[in-house]
């Protein structure tokens, strides 16, 4: 059960890095969503959306 909740909890920290780089992509170029972004950086925030 512990090794359980340990790769959960892996996978929760990587959904949470992920979702903080393409938040910090989406400031860095003022936008609200992938769509305004220019193509090669929405390829980098495709898999998560």
């Amino acid at each position: 059960m512990r090794d359980v909740m340990r790769a959960r909890l892996t996978l929760v920290e990587k959904r949470k890095s992920t979702l903080n780089s393409i938040h910090r992509i989406y400031e860095k170029f003022n936008v609200e969503s992938a769509d305004e972004l220019e193509c090669l950086y929405q390829l980098q925030t495709e898999p998560i959306e």
